[in-house]
């Protein structure tokens, strides 16, 4: 899927999120392609158990929509 230039983010900005946001929303999308995408890393020791388990826990839920201030 291509992402027009519009929907991608050069350098992080204050406000703005460092990536595209419809690349986590179709990237992450459920908890168990969530699990599938971040286990080699928790394996291979880049990201530790507390990490992975709050991404598997937050990236598929509704929480994500909600409004930031």
């Amino acid at each position: 899927m291509a992402l027009h230039t519009s929907q991608m983010v050069a350098e992080h900005q204050p406000g703005v999120p460092p990536v595209p946001l419809i690349w986590l929303e179709s990237t992450f999308n459920t908890r168990s392609h969530t699990e599938q995408l971040l286990r080699p890393e928790l394996e291979n020791g880049l990201i530790t158990q507390h990490d992975f388990d709050a991404a598997v826990d937050f990236f598929p839920g509704a929480q994500r929509y909600y409004s930031v201030r």
